[in-house]
């Protein structure tokens, strides 16, 4: 699928650009290079210990949750409406923190999320600035991820945006 993609991409670059004769495209595995760099390794082994924390804390709240539900359904018969009340909303309590402390942690903007953000952002700006200059070297005009079909690197001259804007607006 992913090459389908890739394929495609390039395929509409010849149809949408003249090209001149020589057009280089490269192709870096963006998953390589984070399994070989150290500091990826590194960021890597934070985030799992920091997850591992996060499970083993919310691993105590649901058990205590579990432990609160068993006790509540062998004891509900023999309580009193008000004792029966009270139990219930230290379960509801124990659900809403199990499911709070869940988004706070693991959630999309969570504090894994923010301290993988915080780890891995220099590092994809350090393996971009690689992959610019090694394409300068070698003169490849586009560099493309074999990982996620995304463009890397482009020479600015292909750079159609503005073409893009002049025409639409022009086509108004």
């Amino acid at each position: 699928m992913r090459i389908r993609v890739l394929a495609g991409v390039v395929v509409a670059f010849f149809c949408v650009v003249s090209l001149p004769a020589q057009v280089k495209i490269g192709v870096v595995d963006s998953e390589v290079i984070l399994q070989q760099l150290d500091e990826a390794k590194r960021a890597d082994q934070i985030l799992k210990e920091l997850e591992r924390k996060y499970r083993d804390s919310l691993q105590k709240i649901e058990q205590q949750y579990i432990a609160e539900m068993q006790k509540y359904e062998k004891q509900k018969g023999m309580m009193t409406e008000q004792a029966r009340q009270q139990m219930e909303q230290r379960i509801l309590a124990l659900r809403e923190q199990y499911l709070a402390f869940q988004q706070e942690k693991f959630g999309v903007t969570g504090e894994i999320a923010q301290k993988q953000q915080e780890l891995l952002q220099p590092i994809r700006e350090k393996i971009l600035q690689a992959i610019e200059a090694v394409a300068k070297a070698e003169k490849v005009n586009f560099v493309f991820d074999k990982a996620a079909p995304a463009l890397l690197y482009f020479e600015n001259k292909y750079n159609l945006t503005y073409k893009v804007l002049d025409y639409l607006q022009r086509s108004k």
